[in-house]
């Protein structure tokens, strides 16, 4: 009789039947996985539930750029010092440049009105004029785009508006506006009375203007010089305790003169908080609430008294609150 040898296995190549319903499991997972990925992408892209893909419908980018996406390139950047950097197209960003040249930025001071109420008041004041697009930006400020340029100077040169009361600050959108600018500068019209026909030119007005902020524009009466009583100029100036009074200048003849400014418009700059919008009365850095006890009133029931407290209404015997660190490190 032959004895039949029995061979040692290698071990790793029998699977026991719990690794096989691992990997089983494993798959299955993964499927699912796909199966919800592919779900989700079908609702991200789809603008309205008519526009959802179809079950079974080849997923693809050229498919969900066709739902109003926009399929993007892989772009090589630079590497420098270990360090990625992205290399922007100059001829895009002039086009990009144009297309909001004509637009302005609005923001409400000391509030921040939902979009819709806010474009409801935009379109019935400036809704003849050509709007072309609202779109709502960061920190509550709104940018209008008008069909054209004429158009914003247009409405810069009709003032300030207001909003439940409240002014609503102009400015034009550019390139290099960064975010500080937009809190801490306020465009103003001012008026410079009795000024020096000789001065009326834009080199000799842009000079004048540059010693208390930034010139933005000259409105149209005093570009065509049809009235010189005074003349007229927007400038970005930053509110602070002291806004400049008159400008010095040295004339054609070495002499250093003074010129008068004259405001049409400032917002009101809380001395607390340093915030504008509102004084500082109506600070919330400098009142507090007091609880007190609420006047005992006998139970119906028991006849017993009860009592509970409230929280009193602001008011100014109810002391200074304690400003936060960021602010008071302004006023020291």
């Amino acid at each position: 009789m032959v004895r039949r040898k029995k061979t040692a296995q290698k071990p790793g190549l029998r699977s026991s039947p719990i690794e096989r319903s691992t990997v089983k499991n494993t798959h299955d997972r993964v499927e699912v996985q796909d199966e919800v990925r592919e779900d989700l992408l079908k609702v991200v892209f789809a603008d309205t539930v008519d526009d959802f893909p179809e079950v079974g419908e080849v997923h693809s980018l050229d498919s969900f750029a066709s739902h109003g996406g926009a399929r993007l390139n892989f772009e090589e950047p630079l590497v420098r010092d270990g360090k990625l950097i992205a290399q922007v197209d100059k001829e895009e960003i002039e086009v990009e440049a144009s297309f909001w040249q004509s637009a302005m930025v609005c923001v409400v001071l000391g509030a921040n009105p939902p979009l819709a109420m806010f474009e409801g008041f935009i379109n019935r004041i400036w809704g003849k004029l050509g709007i072309e697009r609202i779109s709502r930006m960061n920190a509550g400020h709104t940018l209008v785009k008008f069909r054209d340029e004429a158009t914003q100077d247009l409405v810069l040169e009709s003032g300030v508006a207001h909003f439940d009361r409240k002014p609503v600050l102009l400015r034009p959108w550019s390139t290099d506006l960064d975010k500080m600018r937009l809190v801490k500068y306020v465009p103003v019209w001012i008026r410079l009375p009795d000024l020096g026909l000789q001065y009326w030119g834009l080199k000799s007005s842009s000079a004048l203007i540059s010693t208390i902020g930034k010139p933005m524009m000259m409105d149209k009466v005093t570009k065509d010089k049809s009235m010189v009583k005074f003349a007229r100029v927007l400038v970005d100036v930053e509110i602070s305790d002291h806004i400049p009074q008159c400008i010095n200048f040295i004339n054609e003849l070495s002499q250093l003169m003074e010129q008068a400014i004259e405001y049409e418009w400032l917002p009101t700059r809380c001395s607390c908080c340093k915030n504008l919008g509102h004084t500082a009365t109506s600070c919330k850095y400098t009142q507090e609430a007091v609880w007190k006890p609420k006047q005992k009133v006998a139970d119906p029931n028991n006849g017993e008294p009860g009592g509970s407290t409230e929280l009193c209404e602001l008011g100014d015997e109810a002391g200074s609150k304690e400003l936060p660190s960021s602010v008071a490190g302004k006023d020291a």
